[in-house]
């Protein structure tokens, strides 16, 4: 049973964590009971991933949790609780969410996980939230062209990135730069482009190509 293989913590996390999202998309009755049983397990993705679910719950207490383990989870974690914190609607998902864009206003929060919490601001209903995100945005260094997208400077996906340079319909990378002898020639081949440049070059390229 589906249910009483999420509780088995003697199992690996990844095939309970997927047996948790299978419960979610059946709609099992006994789905809550599962979150909630999870939201409690000794793997902290799953904790995380099941406390995420909670909201659908009960918001306030799967909030209350995800700040509680939100100090000490690793930035993978710390970005799916951001994330989640983004579609909770009560009062302390506000707050928490307010709390972490002053965090970054301040620098207390790396620049990993900066990218999910504007996402979550931004979809976020709380106009104390909008105005946090703002206050932040607008204080970033103004005299820097790329201080609104510094925190595309640390982290990032390769897998994912080539799938973007690839595929993205409306950025069409490949229409006009050559990788390993494919694509266009209108801008500059960017085989081995890391080895010859630093992030910021690179990013300056993207977001300011006159420069």
């Amino acid at each position: 049973h589906l249910v009483h293989f999420v509780s088995k913590h003697d199992a690996p996390a990844r095939p309970r964590g997927l047996a948790l999202t299978a419960l979610q998309v059946l709609n099992d009755p006994k789905l809550a009971d599962a979150v909630r049983a999870a939201s409690k397990d000794p793997d902290s993705s799953l904790r995380v991933s099941a406390t995420a679910m909670l909201g659908a719950f009960d918001a306030t207490q799967a909030t209350e949790q995800l700040r509680t383990i939100f100090p000490t989870a690793n930035l993978s974690d710390k970005k799916q609780i951001i994330s989640a914190l983004g579609d909770l609607n009560a009062p302390n998902s506000d707050q928490a969410l307010s709390d972490l864009l002053e965090d970054a206003r301040a620098g207390r929060l790396p620049a990993e996980v900066q990218l999910e919490l504007i996402q979550a601001a931004e979809k976020h209903p709380s106009p104390l939230v909008k105005a946090r995100l703002t206050a932040w945005q607008e204080g970033l260094n103004a005299a820097d062209p790329l201080g609104r997208y510094a925190f595309a400077l640390a982290g990032g996906d390769a897998v994912r990135g080539e799938k973007i340079f690839v595929e993205h319909a409306v950025a069409q990378c490949t229409r006009c730069h050559r990788v390993k002898g494919s694509g266009g020639e209108a801008g500059p081949e960017l085989t081995g482009i890391a080895k010859r440049t630093d992030r910021r070059y690179i990013l300056e390229s993207i977001v300011n190509p006159n420069a």
